[in-house]
Protein backbone atom coordinates (compact mmCIF):
# COMPACT_ATOMS: atom_id res chain seq x y z
CA UNK A 1 0.00 0.00 0.00
CA UNK A 2 1.28 3.19 -1.31
CA UNK A 3 0.83 6.57 0.82
CA UNK A 4 2.18 10.13 0.52
CA UNK A 5 2.41 11.93 3.96
CA UNK A 6 1.90 15.82 3.86
CA UNK A 7 4.62 17.07 6.33
CA UNK A 8 5.24 20.81 4.96
CA UNK A 9 3.79 21.80 8.50
CA UNK A 10 6.51 20.60 10.07
CA UNK A 11 9.31 21.37 7.76
CA UNK A 12 10.54 25.16 9.57
CA UNK A 13 11.69 23.01 12.36
CA UNK A 14 9.30 24.23 14.89
CA UNK A 15 8.46 21.17 17.12
CA UNK A 16 5.08 22.31 18.63
CA UNK A 17 1.34 22.29 17.92
CA UNK A 18 0.53 21.32 14.61
CA UNK A 19 4.15 20.83 13.32
CA UNK A 20 4.82 18.63 16.22
CA UNK A 21 1.92 16.13 15.64
CA UNK A 22 2.62 16.11 11.95
CA UNK A 23 6.57 14.46 13.02
CA UNK A 24 5.52 12.59 15.47
CA UNK A 25 2.91 10.74 13.80
CA UNK A 26 5.17 10.44 10.72
CA UNK A 27 7.91 9.00 12.90
CA UNK A 28 5.61 6.08 14.16
CA UNK A 29 3.82 5.73 10.87
CA UNK A 30 6.56 4.37 9.34
CA UNK A 31 7.81 2.35 12.48
CA UNK A 32 4.66 0.42 12.06
CA UNK A 33 5.98 -0.61 8.24
CA UNK A 34 2.68 -1.12 6.95
CA UNK A 35 2.93 1.87 4.26
CA UNK A 36 5.21 1.94 1.41
CA UNK A 37 5.90 5.94 2.39
CA UNK A 38 6.71 9.08 0.44
CA UNK A 39 7.11 12.58 2.07
CA UNK A 40 5.72 15.70 0.47
CA UNK A 41 7.72 18.57 2.18
CA UNK A 42 8.42 20.90 -0.10
CA UNK A 43 10.45 24.52 1.44
CA UNK A 44 11.60 27.61 -0.19
CA UNK A 45 14.92 26.96 1.51
CA UNK A 46 14.96 22.91 0.85
CA UNK A 47 14.70 20.57 3.06
CA UNK A 48 15.40 16.88 1.99
CA UNK A 49 18.75 16.60 3.60
CA UNK A 50 17.25 16.79 6.58
CA UNK A 51 14.57 14.68 6.34
CA UNK A 52 16.13 12.06 5.05
CA UNK A 53 18.43 11.69 8.20
CA UNK A 54 15.57 11.84 10.46
CA UNK A 55 13.20 9.45 8.51
CA UNK A 56 15.59 7.26 6.64
CA UNK A 57 12.86 4.60 6.20
CA UNK A 58 10.67 6.69 4.29
CA UNK A 59 10.42 6.51 0.20
CA UNK A 60 10.89 9.30 -1.95
CA UNK A 61 11.24 13.00 -0.69
CA UNK A 62 9.24 15.49 -2.74
CA UNK A 63 10.94 18.96 -2.24
CA UNK A 64 10.02 21.22 -5.29
CA UNK A 65 11.69 24.29 -3.56
CA UNK A 66 8.37 26.16 -3.79
CA UNK A 67 6.91 28.69 -1.67
CA UNK A 68 3.90 27.14 0.13
CA UNK A 69 2.44 30.56 0.13
CA UNK A 70 1.86 29.63 -3.81
CA UNK A 71 0.29 27.00 -3.15
CA UNK A 72 -2.26 28.16 -1.29
CA UNK A 73 -3.21 31.26 -3.74
CA UNK A 74 -3.16 28.73 -6.77
CA UNK A 75 -5.52 26.23 -4.80
CA UNK A 76 -8.33 28.18 -5.25
CA UNK A 77 -7.47 27.73 -9.22
CA UNK A 78 -7.75 23.97 -9.17
CA UNK A 79 -3.98 23.08 -8.15
CA UNK A 80 -1.68 22.13 -6.97
CA UNK A 81 -2.77 18.76 -8.37
CA UNK A 82 -0.14 15.50 -8.46
CA UNK A 83 -0.47 12.58 -10.47
CA UNK A 84 -1.49 9.24 -9.65
CA UNK A 85 0.52 6.33 -7.75
CA UNK A 86 -0.68 6.68 -4.06
CA UNK A 87 -3.30 4.78 -2.65
CA UNK A 88 -3.67 7.02 0.56
CA UNK A 89 -2.91 10.79 1.09
CA UNK A 90 -2.57 11.49 4.63
CA UNK A 91 -2.63 14.99 5.84
CA UNK A 92 -2.11 16.47 9.24
CA UNK A 93 -3.41 19.93 8.53
CA UNK A 94 -5.19 21.37 6.14
CA UNK A 95 -1.98 22.86 3.50
CA UNK A 96 -4.00 22.23 -0.19
CA UNK A 97 -3.06 19.44 -1.82
CA UNK A 98 -5.11 17.21 -4.65
CA UNK A 99 -3.82 14.45 -6.01
CA UNK A 100 -5.25 11.93 -8.43
CA UNK A 101 -6.25 8.66 -7.92
CA UNK A 102 -5.40 8.54 -4.14
CA UNK A 103 -8.11 9.07 -1.04
CA UNK A 104 -7.57 11.86 1.25
CA UNK A 105 -7.79 11.29 4.61
CA UNK A 106 -7.35 15.05 6.75
CA UNK A 107 -6.65 15.80 10.16
CA UNK A 108 -8.75 18.81 12.14
CA UNK A 109 -7.11 19.98 14.73
CA UNK A 110 -9.56 22.52 16.17
CA UNK A 111 -11.91 24.73 14.32
CA UNK A 112 -11.19 27.72 16.28
CA UNK A 113 -11.01 29.79 13.24
CA UNK A 114 -14.90 29.22 11.85
CA UNK A 115 -16.16 29.27 15.64
CA UNK A 116 -14.06 32.51 16.95
CA UNK A 117 -13.10 34.46 14.19
CA UNK A 118 -12.81 37.75 15.69
CA UNK A 119 -9.36 36.01 17.74
CA UNK A 120 -8.07 36.16 14.34
CA UNK A 121 -6.63 39.21 12.63
CA UNK A 122 -7.56 40.20 8.91
CA UNK A 123 -4.23 38.27 7.82
CA UNK A 124 -5.26 34.89 9.22
CA UNK A 125 -8.86 35.02 7.87
CA UNK A 126 -7.55 35.41 4.69
CA UNK A 127 -5.23 32.41 4.79
CA UNK A 128 -7.74 30.63 5.99
CA UNK A 129 -10.15 31.59 3.03
CA UNK A 130 -7.57 30.92 0.57
CA UNK A 131 -7.04 27.46 2.44
CA UNK A 132 -10.52 26.71 2.16
CA UNK A 133 -10.74 24.24 5.15
CA UNK A 134 -14.44 23.54 4.99
CA UNK A 135 -14.29 22.58 1.64
CA UNK A 136 -11.10 20.00 1.52
CA UNK A 137 -13.16 18.54 4.88
CA UNK A 138 -16.29 17.95 2.59
CA UNK A 139 -14.08 16.67 0.03
CA UNK A 140 -11.89 14.61 1.68
CA UNK A 141 -12.66 10.46 2.08
CA UNK A 142 -12.40 10.84 5.94
CA UNK A 143 -11.63 13.92 8.49
CA UNK A 144 -9.87 13.06 11.46
CA UNK A 145 -10.78 15.11 14.46
CA UNK A 146 -8.50 14.90 17.77
CA UNK A 147 -10.93 15.14 19.90
CA UNK A 148 -14.78 14.74 20.14
CA UNK A 149 -15.38 18.21 20.52
CA UNK A 150 -13.51 19.03 17.95
CA UNK A 151 -15.65 16.38 15.37
CA UNK A 152 -18.48 18.04 16.68
CA UNK A 153 -17.33 21.14 15.40
CA UNK A 154 -16.78 19.68 12.28
CA UNK A 155 -20.28 18.11 12.18
CA UNK A 156 -22.10 21.65 12.63
CA UNK A 157 -19.94 24.00 11.44
CA UNK A 158 -18.50 22.51 8.60
CA UNK A 159 -21.72 20.74 7.80
CA UNK A 160 -19.71 17.06 7.23
CA UNK A 161 -21.25 13.64 7.76
CA UNK A 162 -21.18 12.47 11.19
CA UNK A 163 -19.77 8.62 9.76
CA UNK A 164 -17.07 10.52 7.51
CA UNK A 165 -15.73 11.65 10.94
CA UNK A 166 -12.68 9.75 13.20
CA UNK A 167 -11.59 10.67 16.49
CA UNK A 168 -7.86 9.67 17.05
CA UNK A 169 -6.38 11.74 20.11
CA UNK A 170 -2.73 12.80 19.69
CA UNK A 171 0.30 11.60 21.46
CA UNK A 172 2.70 13.46 23.97
CA UNK A 173 6.60 13.93 23.29
CA UNK A 174 8.26 11.17 24.92
CA UNK A 175 10.59 13.83 26.07
CA UNK A 176 8.61 15.38 28.92
CA UNK A 177 8.25 11.85 30.84
CA UNK A 178 12.05 11.53 31.42
CA UNK A 179 14.08 11.94 33.58
CA UNK A 180 16.03 15.42 33.52
CA UNK A 181 19.79 15.40 35.12
CA UNK A 182 20.18 17.94 37.69
CA UNK A 183 22.72 19.95 35.62
CA UNK A 184 20.12 20.93 33.43
CA UNK A 185 17.66 22.06 35.50
CA UNK A 186 20.42 24.51 36.99
CA UNK A 187 21.73 25.51 33.44
CA UNK A 188 17.70 26.36 32.43
CA UNK A 189 17.32 27.83 35.82
CA UNK A 190 20.53 30.10 35.67
CA UNK A 191 19.77 30.38 31.57
CA UNK A 192 16.22 32.63 32.17
CA UNK A 193 17.26 33.65 35.60
CA UNK A 194 14.45 30.86 37.70
CA UNK A 195 15.26 32.42 40.86
CA UNK A 196 12.08 32.33 42.36
CA UNK A 197 8.75 30.09 42.11
CA UNK A 198 6.83 30.88 38.86
CA UNK A 199 3.40 30.38 37.39
CA UNK A 200 4.33 29.26 33.88
CA UNK A 201 2.27 29.46 30.83
CA UNK A 202 3.27 28.16 27.16
CA UNK A 203 2.04 28.66 23.69
CA UNK A 204 1.86 31.03 20.77
CA UNK A 205 0.35 34.87 22.45
CA UNK A 206 -2.47 35.53 20.80
CA UNK A 207 -5.90 36.26 21.95
CA UNK A 208 -7.36 32.67 21.88
CA UNK A 209 -4.98 31.68 24.73
CA UNK A 210 -6.09 34.60 27.01
CA UNK A 211 -2.79 35.87 27.89
CA UNK A 212 -4.15 39.23 28.83
CA UNK A 213 -6.66 37.53 31.30
CA UNK A 214 -4.01 35.87 33.19
CA UNK A 215 -2.27 38.61 33.33
CA UNK A 216 -4.41 40.59 34.87
CA UNK A 217 -5.43 37.52 37.45
CA UNK A 218 -1.45 37.09 38.34
CA UNK A 219 -1.75 41.13 38.91
CA UNK A 220 -4.89 40.39 41.32
CA UNK A 221 -2.40 37.14 42.77
CA UNK A 222 0.27 39.23 43.69
CA UNK A 223 -2.12 41.43 46.16
CA UNK A 224 -2.55 38.06 48.13
CA UNK A 225 -0.42 37.10 51.22
CA UNK A 226 2.18 34.08 50.44
CA UNK A 227 2.23 35.05 47.01
CA UNK A 228 4.84 37.73 47.25
CA UNK A 229 7.89 35.86 45.84
CA UNK A 230 5.66 34.59 42.96
CA UNK A 231 6.56 35.56 39.31
CA UNK A 232 4.29 35.01 35.75
CA UNK A 233 6.66 33.09 32.85
CA UNK A 234 5.42 33.64 29.50
CA UNK A 235 6.78 31.27 27.41
CA UNK A 236 6.48 31.39 23.64
CA UNK A 237 6.44 33.60 20.24
CA UNK A 238 4.40 36.44 19.55
CA UNK A 239 1.04 35.58 17.29
CA UNK A 240 -1.45 37.76 15.94
CA UNK A 241 -3.28 41.19 17.33
CA UNK A 242 -1.06 41.29 20.97
CA UNK A 243 -3.00 44.67 21.84
CA UNK A 244 -4.77 42.88 24.87
CA UNK A 245 -1.92 41.69 25.91
CA UNK A 246 0.25 44.87 26.13
CA UNK A 247 -2.37 46.56 27.48
CA UNK A 248 -2.97 44.55 30.28
CA UNK A 249 0.66 44.02 31.00
CA UNK A 250 0.82 48.03 31.19
CA UNK A 251 -1.90 48.27 33.42
CA UNK A 252 -0.62 45.33 35.60
CA UNK A 253 0.20 46.13 39.21
CA UNK A 254 2.69 43.26 39.26
CA UNK A 255 4.47 44.10 35.71
CA UNK A 256 7.63 43.59 37.00
CA UNK A 257 7.53 40.56 38.26
CA UNK A 258 5.58 39.36 34.60
CA UNK A 259 8.34 38.34 32.03
CA UNK A 260 8.30 37.10 28.41
CA UNK A 261 10.62 34.70 27.54
CA UNK A 262 10.09 34.41 23.46
CA UNK A 263 10.37 31.48 21.72
CA UNK A 264 12.30 28.84 23.99
CA UNK A 265 14.43 25.99 22.03
CA UNK A 266 13.15 22.36 22.43
CA UNK A 267 16.15 21.42 24.50
CA UNK A 268 14.91 23.60 27.37
CA UNK A 269 11.05 22.82 27.38
CA UNK A 270 11.86 19.79 29.99
CA UNK A 271 13.71 21.55 32.61
CA UNK A 272 11.35 24.47 31.87
CA UNK A 273 8.50 22.63 33.13
CA UNK A 274 9.76 21.26 35.75
CA UNK A 275 11.12 24.35 37.43
CA UNK A 276 7.61 25.59 37.46
CA UNK A 277 5.58 25.88 40.73
CA UNK A 278 2.30 25.85 38.62
CA UNK A 279 1.55 25.59 35.07
CA UNK A 280 -1.40 28.29 33.72
CA UNK A 281 -3.88 27.44 30.81
CA UNK A 282 -6.43 29.46 31.11
CA UNK A 283 -7.39 29.54 26.75
CA UNK A 284 -10.97 30.30 25.28
CA UNK A 285 -10.76 27.48 23.07
CA UNK A 286 -8.52 24.56 22.23
CA UNK A 287 -9.02 21.45 20.10
CA UNK A 288 -6.86 19.43 22.27
CA UNK A 289 -4.10 21.46 23.98
CA UNK A 290 -0.69 19.83 24.39
CA UNK A 291 0.95 22.21 26.92
CA UNK A 292 -1.27 21.06 29.81
CA UNK A 293 -0.12 17.81 29.21
CA UNK A 294 3.46 18.56 28.64
CA UNK A 295 3.35 19.98 32.41
CA UNK A 296 1.54 17.17 33.51
CA UNK A 297 4.15 14.73 32.27
CA UNK A 298 6.86 16.81 33.91
CA UNK A 299 4.74 16.77 37.29
CA UNK A 300 3.83 19.91 37.35
CA UNK A 301 0.59 20.56 38.94
CA UNK A 302 -1.79 22.16 36.11
CA UNK A 303 -4.57 25.23 36.44
CA UNK A 304 -6.74 25.52 33.12
CA UNK A 305 -10.20 26.65 31.64
CA UNK A 306 -11.76 23.11 30.65
CA UNK A 307 -14.00 23.92 27.78
CA UNK A 308 -13.42 22.53 24.78
CA UNK A 309 -11.19 19.46 23.58
CA UNK A 310 -9.50 20.78 27.39
CA UNK A 311 -12.53 18.95 28.98
CA UNK A 312 -11.85 15.43 27.15
CA UNK A 313 -8.17 15.98 27.57
CA UNK A 314 -7.47 16.95 31.10
CA UNK A 315 -10.96 16.02 32.80
CA UNK A 316 -10.78 15.65 36.64
CA UNK A 317 -6.89 16.14 36.54
CA UNK A 318 -6.55 19.95 36.41
CA UNK A 319 -7.93 22.74 38.63
CA UNK A 320 -11.03 24.09 36.70
CA UNK A 321 -11.50 27.79 36.07
CA UNK A 322 -13.26 29.89 34.05
CA UNK A 323 -11.13 31.96 31.08
CA UNK A 324 -13.90 34.58 31.39
CA UNK A 325 -13.41 35.44 34.92
CA UNK A 326 -9.90 36.84 36.05
CA UNK A 327 -10.91 36.28 39.54
CA UNK A 328 -11.67 32.61 39.09
CA UNK A 329 -8.27 32.18 37.47
CA UNK A 330 -7.02 34.20 40.38
CA UNK A 331 -8.29 31.88 42.73
CA UNK A 332 -6.83 28.79 41.60
CA UNK A 333 -4.09 30.02 40.52
CA UNK A 334 -3.72 30.73 44.69
CA UNK A 335 -5.30 27.07 45.80
CA UNK A 336 -2.81 25.59 44.14
CA UNK A 337 0.14 27.25 45.48
CA UNK A 338 -0.72 27.59 48.88
CA UNK A 339 -1.89 24.10 49.72
CA UNK A 340 0.91 21.75 49.07
CA UNK A 341 -1.68 18.75 49.17
CA UNK A 342 -3.86 19.95 46.59
CA UNK A 343 -0.92 20.78 44.36
CA UNK A 344 0.48 16.78 45.02
CA UNK A 345 -2.89 15.44 44.33
CA UNK A 346 -3.09 16.95 40.65
CA UNK A 347 0.42 16.10 40.32
CA UNK A 348 -0.59 12.28 40.80
CA UNK A 349 -3.45 12.90 38.50
CA UNK A 350 -1.78 14.42 35.88
CA UNK A 351 0.90 11.70 36.04
CA UNK A 352 -2.15 9.42 35.27
CA UNK A 353 -4.07 11.09 32.89
CA UNK A 354 -1.13 11.62 30.33
CA UNK A 355 -0.54 7.51 30.44
CA UNK A 356 -3.71 7.61 27.92
CA UNK A 357 -1.87 9.59 24.87
CA UNK A 358 0.59 7.69 23.29
CA UNK A 359 1.63 8.01 19.66
CA UNK A 360 1.99 4.11 18.68
CA UNK A 361 -1.53 3.77 19.66
CA UNK A 362 -2.35 7.12 17.49
CA UNK A 363 -0.65 6.04 14.64
CA UNK A 364 -2.46 2.56 14.78
CA UNK A 365 -5.71 4.34 14.68
CA UNK A 366 -4.77 6.58 11.92
CA UNK A 367 -3.61 3.97 10.30
CA UNK A 368 -6.60 2.08 10.63
CA UNK A 369 -8.15 4.45 9.39
CA UNK A 370 -6.43 4.56 6.29
CA UNK A 371 -7.19 1.24 5.55
CA UNK A 372 -10.89 1.17 6.32
CA UNK A 373 -11.41 3.54 2.98
CA UNK A 374 -9.36 0.71 0.60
Amino acid sequence: MNMLYDIRSAVRGMRTGVPAYAWFLLRHMLERKEWDTDILANSFRGCEKDLRSSFPEAGKIIDWGIPNRLFEFTYRLGLPRMGPGYDVVLRPHFHPLRVRGAKDVLVFHDLSFARYPGFFSRRKRLWHWLHDPMGQALRADRVIAVSESTKRDIVELFGVPEEKVRVAYSGLDPQYREDIKEGEMKRVGEKYGLEKRFVLFVGTVEPRKNVAGLIRAFGMLKRRSGTKDVELIIAGGKGWLPGGVEKALQESPARDAIRFLGHVPQEDMPPLYRLASVFAFPSFFEGFGFPPLEAQASGVPVVASLNGGLSEVLKESAESVSPGEDKDIADGLERVLSDKGRAESLVRKGRENVRRFDWSRTAEEISGICKEIL
